[in-house]
C-alpha cells in the first residue's frame, strides 16, 4: 500500500519528478567522473614514478637500509641471479645504479638525482626514449648525460651543452666530471623533471676511478617489474 502510495505521488508532479531524478543522475555521474580521473591520475603518477626511478621491486643488501654504506651492496651483474629469471610475474629484470651530486653550469648549481642504467634494458622497459623532447637518446657508448627539463631549464642548458658533477670521494676529497649533455626529458613527474640526470650504467661505475666511489654508496641496482 505504501509502495503504491510513493508511486503516485511520484508522478503526481511529473516535470518535479524527472528534474529531481535528473539532478540527482548528473551529480552522480559527475562524481563517478571525478573518481575516475582522480584514480587515474594516481594510477599514472605511482606507475611513471615506479619505471622512470624506483621500480616496482627492488633487490639491495640486508644491511644497506640502516647503514647506507658502500660496503653493502649487491652486484649489478644480472648473471649472479639467474633464479630471478624463472620467477613468476617478473616481465623485467634490469641493473641500475642512483646517487646524488651537484650538478653545476656557469654560475648556477643543483643538487640532482643521478641515475646510471643499461640504455637497452632500460628503454625496453620505461621506454625512456620516446621521453626524449630534444636531441637523442644515450647509447652502450655514450659519454654524455640526459637531463630532464626542469632542471636544464633552471641550469639554462640545452643540447650540446656541458654539465659539470660534483661528488664526494671514498677518502672525503672532492671529484667531478664534465659531461655533454646529449638530450632532455620530458618526465611526467616534476620532481624527476626538476632533478634527474641519466647516463649510462658504465660512465657512472667508471666515477670510481675518479675518486666518487661513494657514488656506489646510494646503489639499488637490480630492479625487477612485475
Amino acid at each position: 500500500m505504501l509502495l503504491k502510495l510513493a508511486w503516485r505521488n511520484l508522478w503526481r508532479q511529473k516535470r518535479r519528478t524527472l528534474l529531481t531524478a535528473s539532478a540527482l543522475a548528473l551529480a552522480l555521474f559527475l562524481s563517478l567522473l571525478t573518481r575516475s580521473f582522480q584514480e587515474g591520475s594516481y594510477n599514472a603518477n605511482i606507475d611513471n614514478a615506479a619505471r622512470f626511478y624506483t621500480g616496482l621491486i627492488q633487490l639491495q643488501h640486508p644491511e644497506y637500509g640502516e647503514s647506507s654504506s658502500i660496503d653493502d651492496v649487491v652486484s649489478g651483474d644480472l648473471e649472479q641471479f639467474p633464479y630471478l629469471k624463472n620467477m613468476n610475474g617478473v616481465s623485467h629484470i634490469l641493473p641500475r645504479l642512483e646517487s646524488v651530486a651537484l650538478a653545476a653550469a656557469d654560475d648556477r648549481s643543483k643538487g640532482v638525482l643521478v641515475l646510471g642504467v643499461d640504455p637497452e634494458a632500460e628503454d625496453r622497459y620505461s621506454h625512456i626514449s620516446s621521453k626524449v623532447s630534444s636531441g637523442y637518446f644515450i647509447d652502450s657508448d655514450s659519454h654524455a648525460v640526459l637531463l630532464g627539463e626542469g632542471l636544464a631549464s633552471y641550469l639554462k642548458l640545452n643540447v650540446g651543452d656541458e654539465i659539470i658533477l660534483y661528488g664526494q670521494g671514498y677518502r672525503g676529497q672532492t671529484a667531478a666530471g664534465l659531461y655533454t649533455v646529449k638530450g632532455l626529458l620530458h618526465f611526467p613527474v616534476k620532481a624527476l623533471d626538476n632533478q634527474m640526470v641519466i647516463c649510462r650504467l658504465s660512465l657512472l661505475k667508471s666515477y670510481t676511478v675518479l675518486g666518487i666511489k661513494s657514488l656506489l654508496g646510494y646503489c639499488t641496482p637490480t630492479l625487477l617489474s612485475t
